[in-house]
């Protein structure tokens, strides 16, 4: 990958974890956080009872990160078309990137 593109994509990243945060006002996404919260909370406080043994088999784990990656990709199969930004346009279009390096580019965000 090109340092240009890293460059851009850490820039973006980081401008999305600010737009995160700011949607924390936002009374849907608030409880969700604190559901998240709340839920790893009492994984830790329950770390060593007998139930929690079995929620965390690799079996288990397997599986929950199974349906998490075929929702990431169902997920990307619903996106129609790569949206890009205008500063992005300008900048990646205009630059020596190959057609691979740009579509990887705006694809990694939707699948992390």
């Amino acid at each position: 990958m090109n340092r240009a593109l890293l460059y851009l994509w850490l820039s973006l990243l980081k401008r999305g974890a600010f737009r995160s945060i700011r949607k924390l006002r936002n009374p849907s996404n608030a409880i969700g956080i604190a559901s998240l919260s709340f839920a790893f909370g009492m994984a830790y406080h329950f770390r060593h009872e007998e139930f929690f043994r079995q929620v965390v088999r690799p079996e288990t784990l397997v599986g929950f990160a199974l349906v998490m990656l075929c929702g990431s990709v169902f997920k990307g199969f619903l996106q129609r078309g790569l949206v890009f930004e205008l500063p992005d346009t300008q900048f990646l279009f205009t630059g020596p990137f190959s057609r691979a390096q740009i579509v990887f580019y705006r694809l990694l965000p939707s699948y992390l």
